[in-house]
């Protein structure tokens, strides 16, 4: 768990309340559903930012490679665990391209947060914005 993080608890309480949200996104008999008349592809933009999300997310508290390379692991299983449910639940399809949409947005986290300043989003919340004890 990264040290300079103050509020790491909270932090990673946010972060499982992320991943439930999508896990029920995923299994929802009726989610909502991007317009794509209006944003070509929307439904696989939303899968790749979903799993961006929780890929800086998480890679922002774990920060050895070997825990992003467990993280991206992990959630690239989730992914795929989650669209191999609903392929046999009956009530959603399960979609190959949404699969290989999560699976860039988990590769494109783990990029942002490893070679960008973006990776110190929750630092910079904390110094900013959490100044309680």
């Amino acid at each position: 768990m990264h040290t300079t993080l103050r509020h790491s608890h909270l932090w990673l309480m946010i972060g499982w309340g992320l991943i439930l949200l999508v896990i029920y996104l995923s299994l929802a008999p009726h989610p909502p559903q991007p317009n794509v008349a209006i944003i070509p592809f929307a439904d696989k933009i939303g899968h790749g930012f979903a799993y961006f999300t929780l890929m800086s997310w998480f890679a922002q508290l774990y920060q050895t490679t070997r825990q992003r390379r467990y993280l991206a692991i992990g959630f690239i299983l989730l992914g795929g665990g989650l669209e191999i449910l609903q392929g046999i639940g009956g009530v959603r399809t399960a979609d190959i391209w949404d699969f290989f949409a999560n699976t860039s947005g988990v590769m494109i986290g783990w990029l942002v947060v490893t070679l960008t300043k973006l990776g110190m989003v929750l630092s910079v919340i904390e110094q900013r914005l959490l100044r309680f004890k």
